[in-house]
């Protein structure tokens, strides 16, 4: 489209920016609704032109003295060829009755981002209720082979539930059902995606938002990244699942210090703890999310549904455990056209191309 208006000031502050940048004479050019945010109240993705460059959400810039994405948009790429390549990119975008939960799937990627970054992305009753949407949709595409979740802005992955809607959402018997109820749902939607999940942390992952954390395969946090759960300061309840969830992977002695002090924790101590898989500086971490969910991605589906069911199967009591799921997925993995193909690109010398079957 034509030029609109004048960027915002606030633009620099757009997810994947690269230290601002210069917007001198900048200018909106077209915008893809419900794909994507900007900085505030705006739900789109912004694509700019600036001197010498271009600038877009998520990593997806040119170069010039706006500093451009890791991924996209080569140096001197005018703005109308870098809109139509974001265009091509995210029209696999997940529509949703929230603008607080954005979802999209590339290059075989699904993306879940909480979307709340002006309240540190706290976990709001709308944002719970688009996972089971989000995750169904995700699980039903054969495209996508790894989710990765993060959270919107640089401040917080997720900072708890938002203690702002309590009054209304959990101040009696029959709030505190609903509210827990459409929890739950999210927490079974989670389960029911046979895919890995890593978890992009950066800044805040608190309460709500750690136990968020802990649904996930692996876990690569930022070095400014702070861990905790409040409930002992907030006078909450905390059930045996999420306790249970934290001792099996922390034990005991951290659970204990984690919850009873109810204090937040530095990155060190959460991989100290194997909270995390892995800490990075602030520049590193999305390239180092974005390089394991490729790799996994290019792996056999086959196999990572059986490894990750076998996984699963570890921590509960060995009377309840389905080992013969476990060994069922593992002998349609040597009877499937995956591994004949693993095998052929072996010989060959040469990437396997798996298809799921």
């Amino acid at each position: 489209g034509s030029p609109t208006s004048i960027l915002p000031a606030d633009l620099p502050q757009l997810e994947g920016g690269r230290n601002g940048g210069n917007t001198t004479g900048c200018q909106i050019i077209d915008s893809i609704p419900g794909v994507g945010v900007a900085v505030g109240e705006c739900v789109e993705v912004w694509v700019a032109v600036g001197v010498g460059g271009v600038f877009a959400r998520g990593g997806r810039g040119g170069g010039g003295e706006m500093g451009g994405g890791d991924r996209g948009g080569a140096p001197g790429e005018t703005p109308h060829v870098a809109l139509e390549k974001r265009k091509r990119e995210m029209k696999n975008h997940i529509p949703l009755d929230t603008d607080k939960m954005l979802a999209w799937s590339e290059d075989g990627i699904g993306w879940m981002v909480f979307n709340n970054p002006d309240k540190l992305n706290a976990m709001g009753v709308a944002m719970n209720a688009a996972i089971p949407t989000i995750m169904h949709t995700f699980r039903d595409d054969p495209d996508v082979r790894v989710v990765v979740m993060k959270g919107a802005g640089d401040r917080a992955f997720v900072s708890g539930a938002d203690i702002s809607e309590f009054e209304a959402q959990r101040s009696n018997p029959e709030t505190i059902a609903k509210y827990d109820k459409i929890g739950a749902a999210a927490g079974r939607a989670y389960g029911e995606l046979d895919k890995p999940i890593i978890a992009m942390i950066q800044g805040f992952c608190m309460g709500g938002g750690l136990l968020t954390a802990l649904r996930a395969d692996l876990r690569i946090a930022s070095d400014d990244s702070q861990f905790g759960v409040p409930a002992a300061r907030l006078g909450l309840g905390y059930g045996y699942g999420g306790v249970k969830t934290l001792v099996d992977l922390v034990g005991l002695a951290a659970a204990q210090e984690i919850l009873l002090t109810g204090k937040r924790f530095p990155a060190t101590d959460a991989a100290r703890w194997n909270l995390i898989n892995r800490v990075t500086t602030r520049e590193d971490l999305e390239p180092t999310v974005h390089d394991l969910a490729a790799t996994i991605a290019q792996n056999a589906p086959m196999t990572i549904r059986a490894i990750r069911r076998a996984i699963q199967e570890i921590p509960k009591d060995p009377n309840h455990r389905n080992l013969e799921e476990v060994d069922r997925l593992v002998q349609a993995c040597f009877a499937s056209k995956d591994y004949k193909e693993g095998r052929q690109a072996f010989m060959q010398k040469r990437p396997p191309q798996f298809q799921d079957a």
